[in-house]
């Protein structure tokens, strides 16, 4: 089966009978793999997760929104991959537009699942509140969020370099990364 392609239909059967998916990506994934993923989040209870590298803020809402856990990698592998079960994996074949999508299985599937697990240092968030405070001099400002703690949040390098008016209500899409209790923001609505 390590040279085995599946194609989308095979692929979509395989997942149906998983309890746990988790997607490696450092590229978007191709909307109609999204869809089945998405469809599969409403049916039912497995665990759909995504630990992404380097994605912008639009795809990485469009899996949050299909209802993916999202987790923030680093060093992940070029190729995109789906492991299932932490047993068994498959790549996704880049394919030419109009042509269809076909995943190779992996070698070694649960040895690439448990050093792939170590990448997952942050997870998505999606925060709404009024900004508190801000402090200019490190850049950060601090979160008020509606029956919780207040955050602390410092926008991603490549955002903005406005730090948002105190009092003003703000929604915001970024990574809690576990080794840090400032949520670095992605996107500010």
């Amino acid at each position: 089966m390590d040279e085995h392609l599946l194609n989308l239909g095979e692929l979509s059967d395989e997942l149906k009978t998983s309890m746990q998916v988790t997607l490696c990506l450092k590229n978007p994934l191709p909307s109609k793999l999204l869809d089945i993923l998405t469809q599969l989040a409403k049916d039912r209870c497995a665990t759909l997760e995504a630990i992404v590298e380097g994605l912008d803020p639009k795809n990485l809402r469009r899996l949050y929104s299909g209802g993916l856990s999202l987790f923030y990698g680093i060093g992940l592998p070029a190729d995109s991959i789906i492991l299932l079960d932490c047993e068994r994996g498959f790549l996704i074949k880049e394919t030419p537009p109009n042509i269809e999508l076909k995943f190779r299985a992996v070698k070694n599937a649960e040895d690439l699942y448990l050093r792939l697990v170590w990448h997952k240092f942050g997870i998505a968030v999606l925060l709404s509140g009024f900004v508190k405070e801000i402090d200019v001099r490190s850049r950060i400002f601090s979160l008020a969020i509606k029956g919780k703690r207040d955050q602390w949040c410092r926008f991603g390098h490549s955002v903005t370099n406005d730090l948002p008016q105190v009092g003003i209500n703000v929604e915001m899409f970024g990574w809690e990364k576990w080794n840090s209790h400032i949520i670095e923001v992605l996107e500010l609505v």
